[in-house]
């Protein structure tokens, strides 16, 4: 039996004992990592709002006639810039946050994918052949981000959200489950590697 996105059915799969398990300050350097990004992004979207609320309110952007309306999308676009500002503090703030919950006495149980966790899927070649297809997948769940990559120490790390098919699939999982997500292109399976 499997997990599917959205069922609760699950097939696990246990691991030899010893075998590594990511660290805590793998977690940190990936967090940390994600957060310089989006501080990143953060600037440049400073910048551009800043651009777009000045060529808003610029002389030039005066309308000329009714047909005219280079200030009202520069104001639009100022507008947009100006929310995902925003949207990117509460991004990095809620990055932080997840760094600075990694203290031993508050973190969750290691073995479930919840966010903050880091956990390596593996792809597999179907819901019924357990057999590697490609390689591992690595990422950081958290509750927003997600899309955006970064390599930590030569390795790629992803954001899956909750709200995205491989993020709901994954989230609450165990180690060694194998999870379904199932599409109109045709189920795709996974098996949760490791989860710190």
């Amino acid at each position: 039996m499997n997990r599917k996105s959205g069922s609760k059915s699950t097939k696990i799969h246990f691991y030899v004992k010893g075998e590594s398990i990511m660290s805590r300050e793998l977690k940190l350097k990936v967090i940390r990592a994600f957060v310089s990004k989006f501080e990143s992004e953060l600037e440049g979207v400073a910048r551009s709002a800043k651009a777009a609320h000045e060529a808003a309110t610029h002389e030039e952007s005066k309308a000329e006639d009714s047909h005219d309306t280079r200030g009202v999308e520069a104001s639009y676009l100022a507008g947009a810039q100006a929310a995902r500002a925003e949207e990117l503090k509460q991004v990095i703030l809620e990055y932080r946050t997840m760094a600075a919950s990694l203290d031993e006495t508050t973190r969750p149980a290691v073995g479930t994918a919840v966010v903050g966790s880091l956990i390596q899927v593996q792809p597999l070649v179907s819901e019924d052949d357990d057999r590697a297809k490609g390689p591992p997948l690595h990422a950081l769940i958290a509750l927003r981000g997600g899309g955006t990559n970064v390599e930590v120490d030569g390795t790629s790390y992803s954001v899956f959200t909750p709200s995205s098919p491989i993020g709901e699939a994954v989230f609450g999982a165990a180690a060694g489950e194998d999870v379904i997500i199932e599409s109109k292109g045709g189920n795709r399976s996974y098996r949760i590697a490791r989860i710190t």
